[in-house]
């Protein structure tokens, strides 16, 4: 039995019974949107919707291990160079997703 609230059908359609979040609980924010977005992407009705949001949260934490392995602590032009690059990125990436769309909650 589904309910909306509490066991989803979306996210209960694995034949071994696991739900999403006892697999994205793991994960980082992203990675677990990531995960939440792909195992649904069929079950909704919304598929290239749900791939699109997989794929801006893939990158969002792309951007952010970049960052943390670029050291962001330090202060220095080069570090404050590849910050800025992976903000305009990640800025162009999530216009180019979000355009001409409203977000419905």
């Amino acid at each position: 039995m589904y309910d909306e609230i509490n066991k989803a059908k979306q996210y209960n359609q694995c034949p071994s019974g696991v739900e999403c979040k006892d697999i994205a609980q793991h994960y980082s924010w992203c990675l677990g949107n990531v995960i939440k977005y792909i195992w649904r992407a069929k079950h909704k009705g919304t598929e290239i919707k749900d791939l699109e949001k997989a794929q801006f949260y893939l990158y969002e934490e792309i951007c952010r291990l970049k960052a943390e392995r670029a050291n962001v602590s330090e202060t220095n032009e080069a570090t404050q160079s590849t910050l800025s690059d992976l903000k305009n990125k990640y800025d162009k990436y999530a216009a180019d997703i979000f355009k001409n769309r409203s977000v419905t909650w």
